[in-house]
């Protein structure tokens, strides 16, 4: 999929994970990332693979706060190679399955420090989570000096 196909309204999932080579539907690649960017000690890892006869992203691993650090995630960007606009978009839909820990998914902006941002517990079974409908914003009103 090309950026500027990217960049229309998508209708339907963003990844059913059905490809195994971590890219998405959208034509752009899942990544991992740790609080090790930022001298954290913490360590994960993502597989697509199944779950109770579901294709899933599944991501594992320990969180630490040592060193200042706590967090493992899975990120994906929506277009490739730049911003995808998102105003046409009537919410987001998540189906998820975890251990019961909080999971924060996170809608970035352009800005690398503007998001917004949602909470839950992921569960030990399957169910659909609407976190558009807790999104707040975070950083939006002002811009780091």
């Amino acid at each position: 999929m090309s950026a500027a196909s990217a960049a229309q309204p998508f209708d339907g999932p963003i990844d059913d994970f059905a490809a195994d080579d971590g890219v998405s539907r959208l034509g752009t690649t899942w990544r991992l990332a740790t609080d090790r960017v930022m001298g954290g000690v913490s360590r994960g890892e993502i597989d697509r693979t199944g779950r109770d006869g579901r294709r899933a992203l599944c991501l594992r691993g320990e969180v630490s706060p040592a060193n200042d650090g706590g967090f493992i995630r899975a990120s994906l960007d929506l277009a490739p190679g730049a911003a995808m606009e998102a105003q046409g978009f009537s919410g987001v839909r998540l189906v998820v399955r975890g251990n019961g820990q909080a999971c924060s998914p996170h809608g970035k902006t352009a800005l690398p420090w503007q998001a917004y941002r949602a909470s839950f517990a992921a569960t030990s079974d399957w169910r659909e989570v609407r976190p558009v409908e807790g999104f707040a914003p975070h950083r939006l009103e002002a811009t780091p000096k």
